[in-house]
């Protein structure tokens, strides 16, 4: 299969799949109730909530129908499902600021890439025509890979040193590496490789945004608290940078200290937000980490504030 046609083919799937979530009723967020914890922390009056509601319900109900609704091609309803979002956008802008809808519409860009997983693998490989032995062997190797990787997560000596973990990772991938080339061609196995970009961003490559930042910029700040939250920020930036450089024998240690600073961090983050701005920016923050706190093997959409950034 040509190089064009496979890509051509994940674009496709990405479509499809989009249309199926922009379509689900509940928009499910990230993290259930994080909408409510926003429109909370925005202090909306009464009208401005109601408005809200409407305007989500008519939405909600308008994708419905386009759900039900025949279409001659998956561009047709990709196209209606566009209007309707347009629509809908321009509803949101009689009651919210754009600093406002920019919060919403990086909930959606989650939830989508969220609802996405999995509808776009199956239309992938359905445009491939893969026949009944060759998908249950991929689903063989998927189920391995999870085993594997939960044996090496609770294989505490593999662990000891970023240097193991990473070989161990290596070692996981070329396995899993050898067994989907007995059912699929390299090219194939590439496309496959890139759905995980393709979910995230899109066909486009539209980068995703930040919520947690777009959350903080909407609440228009006081100069006095954005300073705080740069001074908190670049103290946890700085504890971060010093533990990194610990000896990769002192593993365990690390972890412990860097828990300690996100926890730090985010009680200093108490005394310069609301408790409902607090909990919205938690809601937000992907695994439950406290406020922004980064995971302890790299930085991602949790990582704090930077500096200049808040």
């Amino acid at each position: 299969m040509k190089k064009w046609m496979l890509a051509t083919s994940a674009t496709v799937a990405f479509l499809t799949a989009f249309t199926a979530s922009a379509a689900a009723p509940d928009q499910k967020t990230a993290h259930p109730g994080a909408r409510q914890a926003i429109y909370q922390s925005w202090s909306l009056s009464d009208q401005q909530k109601n408005q809200l509601t409407n305007e989500n319900k008519a939405f909600h109900e308008r994708l419905t129908a386009l759900k039900d609704q025949s279409f001659d091609s998956i561009q047709a309803r990709h196209e209606a499902m566009k209007e309707a979002a347009r629509t809908h956008h321009e509803a949101l802008a009689r009651v919210l600021n754009d600093e406002q809808r920019r919060v919403l519409e990086g909930l959606d860009q989650r939830a989508a890439a969220m609802q996405t997983r999995g509808a776009l693998r199956a239309a992938l490989l359905d445009s491939w025509k893969l026949d009944d032995t060759q998908r249950q062997a991929l689903d063989d190797s998927r189920r391995q890979m999870r085993r594997d990787l939960a044996e090496l997560r609770h294989d505490k000596g593999a662990m000891d040193s970023r240097k193991d973990r990473r070989q161990a990772m290596a070692t996981l991938h070329e396995q899993q590496h050898a067994r989907l080339s007995r059912v699929l061609s390299a090219e194939q196995i590439r496309v496959l490789e890139m759905i995980r970009h393709v979910e995230l961003r899109g066909p486009k490559g539209k980068p995703p945004i930040d919520v947690r930042h777009a959350l903080v910029k909407s609440w228009h700040l006081e100069a006095l608290q954005v300073d705080a939250m740069k001074a908190a920020a670049k103290e946890l930036h700085q504890k971060m940078a010093q533990l990194k450089d610990m000896d990769a024998s002192q593993d365990s240690d690390r972890r412990h200290r860097m828990i300690e600073a996100r926890t730090a961090f985010h009680h200093s983050l108490e005394d310069i937000l609301s408790q409902d701005q607090l909990a919205a920016l938690d809601s937000v923050s992907r695994h439950h980490h406290p406020a922004m706190g980064p995971r302890h093997h790299g930085a991602d959409q949790n990582a704090p504030l930077k500096p200049d950034q808040s």
